[in-house]
């Protein structure tokens, strides 16, 4: 039990401790306006500088009953066909995200990475329900229960150029991202990981000191 935790820790702190040149984009970082409708405020350029841009992209805020916090969540809504661009001296090999349909498990959301040739090197979904019609669903035979803020990751040595987002109905919303993060290395463990591993660091120290008694 001691050698699995101490196993668990070690690679989680590893993981936090790496030199990686890498971006996480919360888009809690754009400054917080009033937003009426999703297209009041679009979301382009405002990350050029850091090597990625956004095309049919829209910040939102998580929806509080009362009064929000001082610093509420927001995130991107993609209109039909959303793309998130990478540019830079090296593309990135690792890209992940959190993904969530617009509509619920009443509608899947999917997202294909492409490299710089536009050949897909990755395919990811929400799971939900694929409307009946003459068109195949992209996952057929793969019934996948819905899930929101889906943990979505892609991995490619040649590098991702692009992500391109659509849903199951071709509606004007495609899907709804947080989290970005890209770069050169893998992306740290979810929050939750990162909770257990600072935990575990926890107990290990509690540990040392019990044995000094």
């Amino acid at each position: 039990m001691r050698v699995a935790l101490s196993v668990a820790v070690v690679s989680t702190w590893a993981a936090l401790a790496s030199p990686a040149q890498a971006t996480l984009t919360t888009f809690d970082e754009l400054p917080w306006r009033p937003i009426e409708s999703f297209a009041d405020y679009p979301v382009d350029t405002q990350y050029a500088s850091l090597g990625v841009t956004f095309d049919l992209g829209y910040l939102l805020q998580t929806y509080y009953p009362s009064n929000p916090p001082a610093h509420p969540n927001q995130y991107l809504l993609g209109a039909h066909d959303m793309r998130v661009t990478f540019s830079g001296a090296s593309l990135p090999t690792h890209v992940s995200f959190n993904m969530s349909s617009p509509y619920g498990a009443a509608s899947e959301s999917y997202v294909a990475a492409l490299d710089a040739q536009g050949n897909v090197v990755g395919r990811g979904r929400t799971g939900g329900t694929y409307p009946v019609g003459n068109e195949e669903p992209p996952y057929e035979g793969q019934d996948l229960p819905y899930q929101a803020n889906r943990y979505v990751s892609f991995s490619a040595a040649s590098g991702i150029a692009a992500l391109s987002f659509y849903d199951a109905y071709g509606s004007r919303l495609s899907t709804s991202i947080d989290n970005l993060y890209f770069g050169q290395v893998a992306a740290v463990p979810e929050p939750a990981s990162m909770v257990l591993g600072a935990a575990g660091l926890g107990v290990l120290a509690w540990a040392r000191r019990r044995r000094k008694r």
